[in-house]
């Protein structure tokens, strides 16, 4: 493509002198002009074939800009598509440390569960509490006031 467009620069360049040559010619003198037909006519081909050269370079050049700016369209795209997949990975992997987390605390409370279970039952065989004494959890006892009422009864039958 620079190729192209430095012989479009130069068949330009070209044209102008050709241009600039015919107009010195034109205004030095007419009849100098009239003289040379020949050399006018040949200087006109030759900037009616540099003409032509540059058209025709600049059709084949139209295609290749489509492409060119397709491609920086795409490449602009894909940079961008690069960027959020990166960010998506970043992300995944926050979630993913945030599951292993969270396995790690639920195994942990498990674990924290049957040590607490096997500390009740350690305290109900070695202490051999009596039940009204027993202190359980909530979800066993009705309410604390039944465990005052049970302390009350068991000392009055002592």
């Amino acid at each position: 493509q620079e190729e192209h467009l430095e012989r479009l620069r130069t068949l330009h360049h070209q044209e102008s002198q050709q241009v600039d040559q015919v107009c010195r010619m034109l205004k030095t003198d007419m009849n100098a002009v009239a003289s040379q037909p020949e050399e006018l006519l040949h200087q006109f081909k030759i900037l009616a074939g540099l003409h032509v050269g540059a058209l025709e370079d600049l059709k084949a050049q139209r295609p290749m800009q489509g492409a060119q700016s397709k491609l920086s369209q795409l490449t602009a795209d894909y940079a961008e598509l690069e960027q959020a997949h990166l960010m998506q990975m970043q992300q995944m992997s926050k979630l993913q440390s945030q599951i292993t987390k969270l396995d790690k605390y639920k195994s942990t409370i498990k674990t924290q569960e049957k040590v607490i279970k096997k500390m009740e039952l350690l305290m109900d065989n070695k202490l051999h509490i009596l039940p009204e004494y027993r202190i359980s959890t909530p979800a066993k006892d009705a309410s604390v006031d039944d465990i005052e009422r049970a302390r009350v009864s068991s000392a009055e039958r002592r």
